[in-house]
């Protein structure tokens, strides 16, 4: 069996693994928090179509309706101090955040990088060798063209000698 095994190229791509898995995973965290935005959301909002009176509130109730207007540590508060919370909130006329639904365009976007492999021309070599390229090309540039021409001719000489010189 031939071809399994491990070259520098696997090497520079098994680099940028973990920043490939980082932004998976940051994507999905978003992904996570958005759809339960969502879902709190939803809830909180049928809870305050229902609303009759602050005080009839439940504490898991209150606890998503703060959740939902941006008090994430509602848990550690008595319910009277969470009615009260609320009730300033309320009388402000705050609005709740609205969380921007998970696009297809995202969810895409996920996926691919998912399933997408590391290319080389990703990894820091292909990086460092363009960035030598523009060197040379850019050192190349103010010489004359009879000079580049004689040069080119030196070095397709050493090409078709197998790399040797007897210069």
């Amino acid at each position: 069996m031939g071809g399994d095994h491990f070259t520098s190229d696997d090497m520079f791509k098994a680099v940028n693994l973990p920043a490939k898995r980082a932004r998976i995973e940051e994507l999905k965290k978003e992904k996570k928090q958005g759809l339960a935005w969502i879902k709190r959301e939803g809830v909180g909002r049928k809870i305050l179509e229902h609303l009759k009176e602050i005080t009839a509130l439940t504490s898991i109730e209150l606890m998503v309706l703060l959740k939902w207007y941006g008090d994430a540590k509602h848990g550690d508060n008595k319910v009277s101090e969470g009615r009260e919370k609320l009730r300033a909130i309320l009388e402000e006329d705050n609005v709740a955040p609205s969380f921007k639904d998970w696009s297809v365009q995202k969810e895409a976007a996920l996926s691919k990088l998912e399933a997408k492999p590391i290319l080389m021309k990703e990894t820091a070599l292909s990086h460092l060798k363009e960035q030598q390229k523009r060197k040379l090309l850019a050192t190349c540039h103010p010489i004359p063209v009879k000079e580049k021409q004689a040069f080119m001719e030196k070095i397709d000489r050493r090409g078709a000698q197998g790399g040797k010189t007897n210069e």
